[in-house]
C-alpha cells in the first residue's frame, strides 16, 4: 500500500494537504 499523501498529490490537492500533515 502506498502512502496516502502520494496519491493525494496526483489525485486531489485537498487530500495532499491532509496527507502531508498526517506524516
Amino acid at each position: 500500500k502506498k502512502p496516502k499523501w502520494i496519491f493525494g498529490f496526483g489525485s486531489m490537492p485537498r487530500e495532499s494537504r491532509l496527507g502531508t500533515q498526517s506524516i
